[in-house]
């Protein structure tokens, strides 16, 4: 229809319509376009009419047709949703009238009908078809009300989630599984969710013995939550153990405040860092410290010591913060580690006795060579930095070898105009970085003066204007800086 003129002159014409008529004009529409019939059942159910049973294997062509028709294209996904609402739009006028069994029925067929279409070769969904699939599992769970006493039907609710889970698992839909778990352990009664939990451990049907136990072990997590409520804490505990819920075990053990028990858990596998966070969060401090005290030294040092400097960050223990810090500097070795350092270190008044320390590890040729550059470069020792960039050329890259030519400008005019060449010749014929090209010819040209080499600066701007006389931009560059 047009626009609003157009509407409101055929409602007023359908108005002077007797019913009959109006009854073989839908009748008519609906013999040419067969898929309408889902506006009229889903009409109908809204105005409160019972209806006639609801056609659901027309609607899982239905739902099949709306995701083939739209093709594999970026954005196909996104047209076929709108297409499927009208189809969860009956679902949803069922279960307001309580008629579960076509309401579970119809969401069903609409999920059957849009796996039918391949959706699960589709990659490019972005919360489109996805979301009303979500919905239709929703209505699916919402059919388990206190007044359904359909038992057959609860069971197949729950069977269809658990099978919307495992193909979750199986075909890289992980919104599928994490929807159908949800559901299960939010939505579904004690029955339902121990029929659950019993599909979990049984799936793989002919499978036994460790091939068995080790299915069951992939979907541990979510068989002790859904019968978290029914194990008592022994029970519970020692499902943890039997299927490596080694966190669950200890989170369990401290809430039953057997702390002891909790940490000899733990041993020496779990992140200290973790550890600490959940002990403190059960107002146990002191054994968290006492915990990641204990791992500064084996595995987990490097996690200790990040926890150790974050809490006397936290307490203002300025004298543990450089303690620790300095302890952590050989295994990091980072730029921003040695910034914190030195700011603390000069706080306390004691950085000159740290600093040929940390420069000494950062010369180790562990450290990385961007990295000592740059410490290198905060510490102004530019011929060191001179020598790691000419060396290490590839693993500095550009962008270090840009801040080492500019700090080496004032002392090493030559090395810096070394560099520069070096990067415009690299920049200029890969056509990238013309700005920056012509900036550096722009300081090149001063460097030259300043080391009475004026003759070699024509020649390389000469030689590089007529290399480049065809890349207008990079020309532009030069001549907005009067280097033309």
């Amino acid at each position: 229809m047009a626009n609003a003129e157009d509407r409101d002159e055929l409602k007023a014409k359908l108005n002077r319509v007797q019913a009959e008529d109006l009854v073989e004009l839908v009748l008519a529409m609906l013999k040419e376009e067969p898929g309408l019939d889902v506006l009229v059942q889903s009409w109908l159910i809204e105005k409160g009419d019972d209806g006639p049973d609801v056609d659901l294997d027309g609607l899982r062509k239905q739902a099949a047709y709306a995701i083939e028709a739209v093709g594999w294209d970026y954005h196909a996904m996104q047209r076929a949703a709108p297409l499927l609402e009208p189809l969860v739009g009956v679902a949803e006028g069922l279960l307001g009238r309580k008629r579960y069994s076509e309401a579970a029925g119809a969401a069903e067929a609409i999920i059957d009908g849009v796996l039918d279409a391949e959706y699960a070769n589709r990659r490019e969904d972005r919360g489109a078809v996805s979301s009303v699939l979500d919905t239709c599992f929703e209505l699916m769970a919402e059919c388990l009300q206190p007044d359904n006493l359909d038992h057959a039907l609860r069971e197949r609710i729950v069977r269809r989630l658990h099978t919307g889970y495992e193909l979750g698992m199986n075909r890289n839909m992980d919104w599928m599984s994490e929807v159908c778990a949800g559901l299960a352990l939010k939505k579904l009664p004690p029955a339902e969710k121990e029929l659950f939990a019993t599909l979990l451990e049984d799936e793989g049907g002919t499978l036994s013995g460790a091939e068995k136990e080790s299915r069951t072990r992939e979907h541990a997590h979510l068989l002790i939550r859904l019968r978290a409520d029914v194990l008592d804490d022994e029970a519970y505990l020692a499902f943890g153990r039997k299927y490596g819920l080694g966190r669950l075990v200890i989170a369990k053990l401290l809430d039953l405040n057997r702390v002891e028990e909790a940490i000899k858990e733990a041993g020496s596998d779990v992140d200290p860092r973790w550890l600490a966070g959940l002990l403190e969060s059960h107002a146990h401090p002191e054994e968290a410290r006492r915990i990641v005290l204990r791992a500064v030294d084996g595995r987990h040092s490097r996690e200790a010591l990040v926890w150790l400097i974050e809490r006397a960050r936290r307490d203002g223990d300025r004298a543990a913060e450089l303690e620790f810090s300095l302890r952590l500097f050989p295994q990091r070795r980072t730029p921003r580690d040695y910034e914190e350092i030195k700011r603390v270190a000069k706080g306390l008044g004691v950085w000159e006795r740290h600093r040929p320390g940390i420069l000494a590890v950062m010369s180790d040729r562990r450290s990385a060579p961007p990295d000592r550059v740059e410490v290198y470069l905060a510490e102004h020792m530019i011929e060191e930095a001179l020598l790691d960039v000419e060396k290490h050329a590839a693993r500095c890259g550009d962008d270090i070898a840009l801040k080492v030519a500019r700090a080496a400008e004032e002392e090493f005019p030559a090395d810096a105009v070394r560099l520069y060449r070096r990067l415009v010749k690299a920049w200029v014929p890969a056509s990238t970085r013309y700005d920056a090209a012509a900036e550096c010819m722009a300081r090149m040209a001063k460097l030259y003066a300043r080391i009475g080499q004026s003759d070699e600066w024509l020649r390389f701007r000469s030689r590089m204007a007529e290399e480049h006389k065809r890349r207008y931009k990079f020309i532009a560059e030069l001549r907005k800086r009067g280097l033309t």
